[in-house]
């Protein structure tokens, strides 16, 4: 996606602050994972452990992470596990890149047992951005919201506990931990835990609207409330959708970069793909 140039001054000076520990991680270690290069983040290690790519952070600092070379894309996705660092708050931004400039970003926030998602969107008018947050279950859409500002929470996790009918088709914990899950909710079978959820960030080709799309173990979510009672429905997957208004102009091709960083202890990427002229 190609950064507007109506950005104000102040915001590029912004921007070049934010951009500028990216560059020299660049420097300490990269590694090339499924042919994409993978550049450490603030102190994080990475780690090649065959098909899969751990990010290290040793002291679960939000700043840590990984950039992912995606130059050129308009699709990118990988499997995610994580160890979460035992803190009361734990953290995931994604950042979506154009040109050195973030485009996009979703936050992904577990506090007290629940777990919101909220996106921004860097749109030609920013200050009014909107995007539509949606649930799925099974691939078809039972709930979503739209008119959620930009920044705010769109859709609440409020439940981690089993939903007995249902064996989950993937898990964003680590093998170990999806065992014993898997176990003490007493699933007929525990397949699912070698299978990391999915995590996409993909630009709509009927618009040029950017999505997040967040595959989950099965959960109960709440939708923001916007006028009317809150929706709380069953779903396995989140999407967080850009609003784009029809009578202007979309300024984004494609994306350079996809920044990963969480405060989690490790954070284990599979299967990473991208479109674009990666290598």
């Amino acid at each position: 996606m190609r950064l507007f140039r109506r950005l104000a001054q102040s915001s590029l000076a912004a921007l070049f602050v934010v951009a500028l520990p990216f560059a020299q991680a660049q420097a300490e270690e990269c590694v090339s994972f499924n042919g994409i290069n993978h550049c450490g983040m603030g102190k994080a290690q990475l780690k090649l452990n065959g098909k899969e790519l751990q990010v290290v952070s040793p002291y679960g600092a939000a700043e840590d992470g990984v950039a992912i070379f995606t130059e050129g894309s308009t699709v990118w996705s990988a499997g995610f596990r994580s160890e979460p660092s035992g803190r009361g708050v734990e953290q995931t931004v994604l950042t979506g890149e154009s040109e050195g400039a973030a485009a996009s970003t979703a936050t992904i926030r577990t506090e007290g047992g629940r777990t919101s998602y909220a996106a921004t969107f860097t749109a030609a008018t920013p200050d009014a951005s909107t995007y539509t947050a949606t649930v799925y279950s099974q691939g078809q859409r039972v709930a979503s919201v739209s008119g959620v500002r930009y920044g705010d929470v769109g859709v609440t996790q409020v439940s981690n506990r089993p939903i007995y009918g249902y064996t989950p088709e993937c898990t964003n914990q680590s093998y170990n931990a999806c065992r014993q899950s898997c176990l003490s909710a007493g699933y007929p079978n525990c397949n699912y835990c070698s299978i990391p959820c999915r995590r996409t960030f993909h630009r709509l080709e009927l618009n040029g609207a950017c999505v997040w799309s967040m595959q989950v173990q099965r959960a109960t979510f709440e939708l923001a409330q916007m006028g009317a009672a809150a929706q709380v429905v069953e779903g396995d997957m989140v999407e967080l959708t850009e609003e784009i208004d029809p009578s202007g102009s979309y300024p984004y091709v494609n994306f350079d970069r996809i920044l990963v960083q969480s405060t989690a202890k490790v954070t284990t990427l599979t299967d990473v793909q991208a479109n674009g002229n990666t290598k």
